[in-house]
């Protein structure tokens, strides 16, 4: 027989008294031949979706969660040997981003609020709404409760997954950043930049916040709001309340001053170490703040 081994395809054409055309095709076998998937699409095909967000979510939340943590309940302590200018400089670079954790750990009206919000969307419900006609539901991140019933969440952890990479950790880092900001200008270990130069100085500080709060609010009008009604919007922890409560963190971190975490080096000495590789080692230290 012509069909009798292997894979074939069928193809079937068709034309309407309008002349819309159309065609479709299949595969078929008659000795059970199947046809082959890249490695991608057996990956997406095979594993269990559940299992790959749920580590997908756990990981992010780690990047969200531990170094606030690690900063807050130990005593950092580093020192930095500038052996070389390329080693130098990621050093200093590291040693700063473990500075402003160090900020936010002695920040109290920093830290706790958002800690307690990356706690709310591991454990709390993201909002509640109209889940189906008529009905009020509960969305959390392990699934939803509706009409008394509890339907478990696959997609739920990647949603979370991204709202740890587009909101969270993004808003972590800013935070640290507006303290670091706060502490030298307390300081006055940042130098004054021209005034020409203040549109460009004050974008650069600041344009992460404004992206991921347009973003946030974005997601909660397109998102929570278009599915599942106005009272989604308005009860929604993970989103709505999420864009206030980023406003407030903003306010307490450029607006207070906390000397919980201080480097031994001012900005002028820092400086001249880098120039001068040959030179000791710099020192910083991070306590908790009283």
């Amino acid at each position: 027989m012509l069909y009798s081994q292997g894979l074939h395809v069928i193809r079937v054409s068709a034309e309407d008294s309008l002349g819309f055309q159309n065609e479709v095709s299949h595969y078929f076998s008659v000795d059970g031949s199947r046809p082959s998937f890249g490695v991608t699409s057996r990956f997406f095909l095979m594993s269990d979706h559940t299992k790959l967000f749920r580590t997908t979510f756990a990981i992010f939340y780690g990047f969200a969660v531990l170094p606030l943590l690690i900063a807050k309940v130990f005593q950092i302590r580093v020192q930095a040997v500038f052996s070389s200018r390329m080693t130098g400089c990621l050093l200093r670079f590291l040693l700063s981003w473990i500075r402003r954790f160090c900020l936010i750990g002695s920040a109290p009206k920093v830290f706790y609020p958002l800690l307690v919000y990356n706690i709310c969307l591991a454990v709390g419900p993201w909002f509640v709404g109209e889940i189906l006609e008529g009905e009020i539901g509960f969305c959390f991140l392990f699934g939803i409760f509706v009409m008394g019933k509890y339907i478990p969440g696959t997609l739920t952890y990647l949603y979370g997954a991204l709202q740890l990479i587009m909101f969270n950790i993004p808003l972590t880092l800013y935070l640290g950043r507006c303290l670091d900001l706060s502490l030298s200008a307390s300081k006055q270990t940042r130098p004054s930049c021209p005034s020409r130069l203040w549109p460009l100085t004050w974008l650069l500080d600041h344009c992460c916040f404004v992206v991921i709060v347009l973003l946030q609010f974005y997601l909660a009008i397109s998102g929570f709001y278009r599915a599942y009604g106005l009272l989604a919007l308005v009860l929604c922890p993970m989103r709505t309340w999420a864009v206030v409560l980023a406003f407030y963190l903003r306010k307490q971190a450029l607006h207070k001053v906390h000397g919980g975490c201080v480097g031994s080096s001012s900005g002028t000495e820092l400086a001249q170490k880098q120039q001068n590789p040959a030179q000791a080692s710099s020192q910083m230290s991070c306590d908790s703040a009283e």
